[in-house]
């Protein structure tokens, strides 16, 4: 029996902050399964008012720092360091991207997705199951992709809205609610 992991998404659907136009946020430990130094990268091909907002700490850190002063967009790169109030800052952005080497279950991207943002993926499983269909998938580790996913939902409104509904829509199929009921049904049938 698989039973997928669960979110709050009601916690996500209803923190109400004002959106920071042009930001983008990955929320992930810096850790080798993750790759914010596609992101990163990313930045480059972007508008000089796109903003990133790294969201985590772990090993890797110290070189994704490296990599935003090597690609000449530290100024627009904010490393936030571990956080808890991680659902104010999904809710104040405009865009969630998680950009991964390999996952296990994106549960990071139902988070942004319950809080209605357009979630742009690496194509991986875990995420891919996920994301697609609902969201934005792009080849794991190609930033120039990337870059043009991010510029598509920032220059087209109608297509920005049909993605965050879609992503809305999408997170409630993995609600904490429907997760416990499926727990439930298990053990009442092992009775």
């Amino acid at each position: 029996v698989v039973i997928n992991n669960g979110v709050d998404t009601r916690r996500f659907s209803s923190m109400q902050c004002a959106i920071t136009p042009k930001s983008l946020i990955m929320v992930s430990r810096f850790a080798a399964s993750k790759d914010q130094e596609t992101l990163i990268r990313a930045m480059r091909y972007l508008d000089e008012d796109v903003v990133l907002r790294l969201v985590g700490d772990g090993d890797n850190l110290e070189h994704c720092k490296q990599v935003a002063v090597d690609e000449e967009v530290s100024d627009r790169v904010e490393f936030l360091g571990a956080r808890s109030d991680i659902a104010e800052l999904v809710s104040e952005s405009y865009i969630g991207v998680q950009s991964s080497n390999w996952e296990g279950f994106g549960l990071t991207a139902v988070e942004l997705m319950a809080a209605g943002k357009p979630v742009i993926a690496s194509d991986v499983d875990g995420l891919r199951q996920i994301v697609e269909g609902a969201g934005v998938i792009f080849d794991r580790g190609n930033a120039e992709v990337l870059s043009r996913e991010i510029s598509r939902l920032l220059s087209d409104q109608e297509y920005y809205s049909m993605v965050a509904a879609a992503c809305r829509h999408r997170a409630l199929m993995y609600d904490i609610s429907l997760m416990g009921e499926k727990y439930k049904s298990v053990y009442d049938g092992l009775a």
